[in-house]
């Protein structure tokens, strides 16, 4: 997340599910630490699609957080989509 001077948030944020990249999902990123994230079982960040929102109306609802390893590897993937680059983590 990135906060400009002007006070207005830059947030990403990511879908986390149990299933396994598909041919509708191609880019979904493995989260190796999984448990260390507090997740109840091996999961991915689906990164495919990209919505704008109002960070406002997002519950609060922190479950855990990634290693960084897991972290770097989520947000590098989904800045190579997002700029035409190729995926190069699964």
């Amino acid at each position: 997340m990135s906060i400009k001077p002007d006070r207005t948030t830059i947030a990403v944020l990511v879908k986390i599910t149990g299933s396994e990249p598909s041919t509708r999902f191609p880019n979904r990123i493995q989260i190796v630490h999984w448990e260390a994230a507090q997740l109840d079982k091996k999961s991915y960040a689906e990164i495919d699609s990209s919505l704008s929102f109002d960070l406002s109306l997002i519950p609060n609802t922190y479950r855990g957080e990634l290693q960084e390893l897991d972290f770097n590897r989520v947000l590098t993937a989904y800045l190579a989509l997002r700029t035409g680059g190729s995926k190069t983590t699964s």
